[in-house]
């Protein structure tokens, strides 16, 4: 009996690991960039007297949409259950005051999962882009979870 329930849940993880909602590949001639729970300034400095936050695991790819432009797949698993982010895209060089981004709303399904693309044109003077997911506190200004960025990729 015991071994007939391990080929029930080995088939079952098979199923799960090979559905297309959790299996994401990258796209062609991307940058992978992993991240993590640091809270980042808009200039990629990172934030003072802050802690980390969440457990969830996210990515993002980066790779060219149009000869002016960029685009970002930023993929959350293990997150709260139908729950609101936000990513965002910084364009760097930028100042820590400089935040003039538009947040990207995106919802997680009932296991957690959620992806999203951004493109965004690129600035003139654009050398790298980074990204930030972060789901809001109703009660502080920091961030109830928040991932960013392990790197600056280049553009």
């Amino acid at each position: 009996m015991a071994r007939r329930g391990a080929k029930v849940l080995l088939a079952a993880l098979v199923a799960v690991a090979a559905s297309p909602a959790t299996a994401w590949a990258a796209p062609a001639g991307s940058s992978v960039m992993p991240m993590t729970s640091i809270l980042r300034a808009c200039d990629y400095s990172v934030a003072e007297h802050t802690w980390r936050t969440g457990y969830a695991r996210a990515v993002a790819f980066v790779h060219p949409a149009t000869a002016d432009s960029v685009a970002l797949d930023v993929q959350l698993q293990t997150a709260l259950p139908d729950t609101d982010y936000y990513v965002k895209v910084f364009q760097m060089p930028r100042g820590s005051a400089d935040c003039a981004v538009a947040p990207v709303r995106v919802r997680t399904d009932g296991a957690g999962a959620a992806y999203v693309t951004i493109t965004t044109p690129i600035d003139a003077d654009t050398t790298g882009v980074w990204a930030s997911v972060e789901r809001p506190s109703a009660f502080s200004q920091q961030p109830a979870e928040v991932y960013t960025s392990d790197f600056i990729a280049k553009v």
